[in-house]
């Protein structure tokens, strides 16, 4: 919640002297902000704290809460691309060895706690079948997508590899 209001935001209240001059706020029945994902408003109480003090009017006030969603985002940098697929007898040479990943997730707690594992970004040669230069998608493990409500993004997208036969030199 990033603001709120209340309406009426001045009340009157009455009661003896010397208890009215240590009133400088009131407070109202507490609000609860769970699951609140956007603008809100309802009737609250408030909150008669001295039997002595009387507040005119029907006691309540109404109260509009301003909700803005934070995504939580962590950007993870030099993390290793993965050959994998290649058919023997082949080598493979990528032009970029690492990628990042950019994690998006409601629940800071999952994006905080995220570690990429082994072999977590690949490029998958399986569908090469002789020497030459090729631009290839870089993936991530699809199991950690649906983790934790986690989406990411790779970064490059497409990395170039220059497939060899084994043992041929550069």
């Amino acid at each position: 919640m990033t603001s709120y209001s209340l309406n009426p935001n001045l009340i009157i209240v009455d009661g003896p002297a010397d208890l009215m001059v240590n009133i400088t706020e009131l407070y109202t029945e507490p609000i609860d902000l769970d699951g609140r994902r956007s603008d809100f408003f309802g009737a609250v109480n408030i909150l008669q704290k001295d039997p002595l003090v009387a507040i005119r009017g029907t006691g309540n006030s109404i109260f509009n809460g301003t909700i803005i969603q934070f995504v939580p985002v962590r950007n993870i940098l030099n993390v290793p691309i993965t050959v994998t697929g290649l058919r023997e007898g082949l080598t493979g040479e990528l032009e970029i060895k690492t990628g990042s990943i950019h994690l998006e997730a409601v629940n800071r707690e999952a994006v905080d706690r995220f570690q990429a594992p082994p072999d977590f970004l690949k490029v998958d040669c399986s569908g090469i079948l002789e020497p030459g230069n090729y631009i290839l998608r870089v993936y991530a493990d699809s199991q950690v997508e649906t983790m934790d409500g986690i989406s990411l993004r790779v970064a490059p997208e497409e990395v170039g590899i220059m497939i060899k036969a084994a043992g041929e030199k550069p």
